[in-house]
């Protein structure tokens, strides 16, 4: 079996915040005031994941900026790559948190409801159901996930 960093290399597991930003834009992952994801950024208001290099301590700083104002450090310290992995992790799992929302079937229409959507205009237009390519990307997004638990498994 591969060791882990040839794992790692193989999926292109981001290692660097540098790489982070590109796997972030290469994902077509929405803006950071809306994903609330500051990569590379000491960002300070509510509601936020982020990491940053402190020049001062010459250590990376992952947070967590809870809605109260609070902030919670999830790794502070020199490791580049576990600080990275930090975030990474957390951004993998919002995304299939948002995937498997977004996938949830509507309820089934009743005789009812099928006879007032017809008779009365509704200003939002059903949810569209996931589309093939989200499907494909999630599928992938959990072999993912596989392959880089496996290592762990056997320690």
């Amino acid at each position: 079996m591969s060791n882990k960093n040839e794992i790692n290399q193989n999926l292109d597991i981001p290692k660097t915040i540098e790489e982070l930003k590109k796997w972030y834009k290469n994902m077509h992952l929405p803006n950071e005031n809306i994903s609330r994801f500051f990569i590379g950024k000491n960002y300070k208001e509510a509601q936020a994941f982020g990491i940053y290099y402190d020049k001062k301590t010459k250590n990376f700083v992952v947070y967590k900026n809870k809605s109260d104002g609070n902030r919670l450090i999830r790794y502070n310290g020199p490791d580049e790559e576990f600080a990275v992995n930090e975030l990474f992790l957390r951004l993998k799992q919002t995304i299939a948190n948002e995937i498997i929302t977004q996938s949830e079937q509507q309820p089934e229409e009743t005789e009812h409801s099928k006879e007032h959507n017809r008779t009365h205009k509704h200003s939002k237009p059903p949810r569209k159901p996931l589309t093939t390519l989200k499907k494909v990307r999630y599928f992938f997004y959990c072999i993912n996930c596989f392959i880089y638990m496996l290592p762990h498994f056997f320690t």
